[in-house]
């Protein structure tokens, strides 16, 4: 109401200086004074208003076009209940008030339905409204070919009430500030703001602030080649927003080869409301200046939350100097379909209590780094909880000369389902798994599963594991990869700290199977803690060699050869032809007889007399096996001669 109010105010005080346009639907030239008549009927006086004078143009749901033939100058303008085109002619039509608003664009009744095009020439004025009260249905400025909107101050669209600009066939646009949806008040008006800027040489320049969804909704839309641009030298106090106040929500679309988006200084992608942006289809967003100065923060404040989808080949994103997915707030990034990410320091869930997801997904989708990464605060102490996804193909990249590693903090995760880490180094506080490749040093007092369910974890480089860190493998057959895990180092690894072996899938393994679990060039160390299954009648070992880690399933009693729980003949034939060691005979021949949880520490059967009088090798043979054993006492003299 404030906004007719001033209007009304404005009628009082030069009623005799207003003009009202009486619109033809055949058109009519801005300069005749026939199409004039004066706002009060007693002043007599007709002709265009003069320059401390205001024009309105609200016939009463009419379309018709004004055609201009010099530049104008008036106090205010205002457009009704009409659709207008001004055909400026290359002209340009000036307004100068600064104690009311210049140029409003809104109907004065409920039902009302304002609408202004701009062709030809220049709209220029300190202020413009569009939808400034909750009166109308809507309204809507257009700024077409050949057409210039200039506002040396702000251009809000969508004050109180429905309101939208279109920027089209090379129409160009400037503000200082750009407002979309300003504000909800108390007698229920609701702002909701919606811009878009399409084709070709269509744009719009902001060079202080754009406020997408401020005190009301708000969205803008780029595409086919348009192009929204901020000022080039961003201080600490010029960032642009989308989603400024809680619960709002604001959305930026920016698609198709050619469409730009760029901002001055900073971008908070739900300051403390919900912000959207999508870069989609060829489509660039970026910070502007010399190697991309500003930031891009997703979920600004406590409570506030930020989402951004970068998708499709030849699609850009550069978060600047700082990419903060998850502030205070929480912050979602998915980067896919070969689209390209970059920023100079990274971080996920940077600050307490925040969260944060990342996912890079499929063939040529890639996130790039040059200075700090870091996920969850990048330490045991700080940060939120973060996760990076890096799947299908897609690539991270943080690599080059004197370059921090990548931290990975306590409550945070690093997910590979076929992708692949490129750093200096990855230091791991929180849980890093999967499938796919690490090319980096790897230091870890977290936790490392290689695998989602069964996998491969690639580390090409170091591994080191500090006493406080887990090495989790799951086993669910005899398959490497397949069916169990593996964390295959290139160069050195360095062991200490748990070993955690589960079984899944239901699998029961068998005496004598072995699973590759690592291997290195060089290992070094062994496991602190190792827990490992517990299977009746089976025992699991950890066997440590010079370039490999092997779990090895043993019968948990000993001479047990084939892990049925009793010892017995059955057992010397696998003996023979598995070990055929002394020493394995030796412990076949102590234990024959004994059965698995029969009684005792060692789970063996209760003496029988039977027990003292176990054949020799040669009467078992002849006893049990006839023929084999004869066939063992002729190897055995063919090993002698």
């Amino acid at each position: 109401m404030a906004a007719v109010h001033n209007l009304r105010r404005d009628h009082r005080r030069q009623c005799q200086r207003n003009r009202l346009l009486l619109g033809r639907t055949s058109g009519g030239s801005f300069e005749n004074p026939g199409n004039w008549t004066p706002f009060n009927l007693f002043a007599g006086i007709f002709g265009p208003p003069g320059s401390d004078e205001m024009a309105t143009f609200a016939v009463g749901n009419s379309s018709y076009t004004v055609t201009f033939s010099q530049d104008h100058t008036n106090s205010r303008l205002r457009i009704g209940d009409d659709h207008v085109v001004f055909n400026l002619n290359g002209h340009t039509y000036t307004h100068t008030s600064v104690n009311d608003i210049p140029i409003i664009v809104a109907g004065v009744g409920f039902t009302d339905d304002a609408q202004l095009t701009l062709t030809n020439g220049t709209l220029a004025g300190v202020n413009a409204t569009i939808a400034p009260s909750n009166f109308s249905v809507g309204a809507q400025l257009i700024v077409g070919s050949g057409a210039n909107l200039d506002i040396d101050q702000v251009l809000s669209v969508g004050e109180r009430d429905t309101g939208s600009l279109i920027i089209q066939s090379g129409g160009d646009v400037f503000s200082s500030t750009g407002i979309l949806g300003k504000t909800v008040d108390m007698s229920g008006a609701f702002g909701n703001g919606t811009v878009t800027v399409t084709g070709n040489g269509s744009s719009w320049y902001v060079d202080s602030q754009l406020i997408v969804g401020a005190g009301g909704s708000g969205s803008l839309t780029i595409d086919n080649g348009g192009a929204v641009t901020g000022f080039p030298l961003p201080s600490p106090f010029a960032y642009d927003i989308i989603g400024s106040s809680p619960g709002v929500v604001g959305t930026v679309n920016v698609t198709g080869d050619g469409s730009l988006f760029v901002w001055g200084g900073g971008l908070h992608v739900g300051e403390h409301g919900e912000g959207h942006l999508t870069v989609a289809d060829g489509a660039t967003a970026s910070p502007t200046g010399s190697g991309e100065i500003g930031g891009l923060f997703l979920g600004s404040e406590v409570g506030a939350a930020g989402a951004v989808l970068v998708t499709g080949a030849g699609t850009y994103l550069g978060g600047g100097t700082t990419l903060l997915v998850g502030r205070f707030g929480s912050g979602e990034l998915a980067v896919d379909a070969g689209a390209d990410l970059f920023a100079h320091n990274f971080h996920i869930a940077a600050g307490a209590g925040s969260i944060g997801e990342v996912v890079i997904d499929g063939p040529g989708s890639t996130l790039t780094s040059t200075t700090d990464f870091t996920i969850g605060g990048g330490n045991s102490s700080t940060g939120g909880n973060g996760t990076l996804v890096v799947s299908n193909g897609a690539s991270v990249n943080h690599a080059g000369e004197n370059m921090p590693d990548i931290s990975l903090g306590n409550t945070s995760s690093i997910f590979l389902d076929g992708g692949s880490i490129t750093a200096p180094a990855l230091t791991v506080h929180g849980t890093l798994a999967g499938n796919g490749t690490i090319t980096a040093d790897v230091g870890s007092d977290g936790n490392v599963e290689p695998g989602l369910s069964a996998g491969i974890l690639q580390i090409a480089g170091n591994y080191s594991q500090q006493a406080s860190g887990t090495l989790e493998i799951e086993i669910g057959g005899t398959a490497p990869s397949l069916e169990y895990d593996q964390l295959l180092v290139t160069g050195v690894g360095m062991l200490a700290g748990t070993l955690t072996v589960n079984l899944i899938d239901g699998f029961t393994p068998s005496v004598g199977q072995t699973f590759t679990i690592l291997t290195a060039n060089d290992v070094d160390g062994t496991f602190t803690t190792e827990l490992l299954p517990s299977i009746l009648n089976l025992e699991f070992d950890v066997v440590y060699n010079a370039q490999s880690v092997v779990v090895a399933v043993l019968s948990a009693l000993p001479g047990d050869y084939n892990g049925d729980g009793t010892v017995d003949a059955a057992d010397y034939v696998v003996w023979r032809k598995n070990d055929g060691t002394p020493a394995g005979y030796d412990t076949w021949r102590a234990h024959f007889g004994e059965t698995a949880g029969a009684g005792g520490t060692s789970g063996l059967a209760e003496a029988s007399p039977a027990r003292a009088g176990v054949p020799e090798p040669g009467s078992i043979v002849l006893l049990c096996f006839s023929g084999v054993g004869a066939l063992f006492v002729k190897r055995r003299g063919r090993g002698r001669s």
